[in-house]
Order: structure tokens, then C-alpha cells, then sequence
């Protein structure tokens, strides 16, 4: 069964083979830079990384980070959240979302922007589904795979 927890250095490895599929063959992330375990190792914090586990599989993993440098938006964080492919449709990426959401509301946090390609719309309906409101659409500001994407940033208040 299961489990959400607080992610730890451990996890890198079960995290970058999460992500990097999902950076090099789709636009759900404009990002086209593959992030190493040792690099993710390096970044994951306690306090703001949860990963959803079997074992020691890492079935997803959600993070919130400083939305915008400066102290006024010092309650406000970006969301982020992917799932293996075996662990979609399971209902596991709400679970998670909950998971995350709680840990920043624990960490002073008042309100989460999922930043969103505006081609995914998986990730759009999930989001709405969730309690996320759009707020805005960025036209063209990312690119890759020879495209302009559309950023649509959607937020929630905890």
C-alpha cells in the first residue's frame, strides 16, 4: 500500500526517473534541463517535498518552492507535483496534493499557484478539480519542441 512521507535524499534517484521522462518527451514542464539524483538529493527538503512510496519505489513526489523572490510573497509558494506512470488514475496524485498542501499550510504558507502548460490538460482539469482557480494565461512565455507554450497559472488560498 502506499505511502505518503516526507521525502529524503534517498528518494533522488526514485524522483529523477519520475521526472526525467516528463522533461525530455512532453511539455508538461517547459524545462528541458534533466536534473541529476545528486542534484535532487541536494534540493529536497523535509519541510517542502513529500514523495508517495511503496516500499522503497517512489510512486510521485510534490514539492512547494518560493514563488517569487522578496518577503511580500513570503506566504505564497508554487506547487509542483508528478506521478510514475503506473501510479496514475489511481486517485494517488489527490492524495499527494492533500499531503503537500497540508505541509505548506504548516509552513505559514496562505496560498499555492500551480504553474500550468497550457497544453496539458490533464494537469488543467486535476488542478480545477482540486481547488484551483485560474488567474491567469501567459501567452507563448515557454518554448520547446519548436513551439511557444502558453503558461496558465492557477492558485488556491489554504
Amino acid at each position: 500500500m502506499p505511502k505518503i512521507r516526507p521525502a529524503t535524499p534517498k528518494d533522488a534517484p526514485g524522483i529523477a526517473a519520475i521526472r526525467a521522462p516528463l522533461v525530455a518527451e512532453t511539455t508538461a514542464t517547459f524545462t528541458t534541463v534533466e536534473k541529476t539524483a545528486q542534484t535532487l538529493a541536494e534540493e529536497v527538503n523535509a519541510k517542502s517535498w513529500r514523495v508517495m512510496a511503496d516500499g522503497p519505489a517512489v510512486l510521485g513526489f510534490a514539492n512547494f518552492h518560493e514563488f517569487r523572490p522578496g518577503p511580500g510573497y513570503r506566504y505564497t509558494a508554487e506547487v509542483s507535483l508528478m506521478l510514475a506512470p503506473q501510479a496514475r488514475g489511481a486517485g494517488l496524485a489527490a492524495q499527494l496534493l492533500d499531503a503537500i498542501e497540508a505541509a505548506a499550510k504548516s509552513a505559514g504558507i496562505r496560498t499555492l499557484v500551480a504553474g500550468i502548460s497550457g497544453e496539458n490538460t490533464r494537469a488543467l482539469r486535476f488542478f480545477a478539480t482540486h481547488g484551483y482557480v485560474k488567474a491567469g494565461q501567459l501567452p507563448a512565455v515557454g518554448h520547446k519542441f519548436g513551439r511557444d507554450l502558453d503558461l496558465i497559472l492557477a492558485q488556491k488560498s489554504l
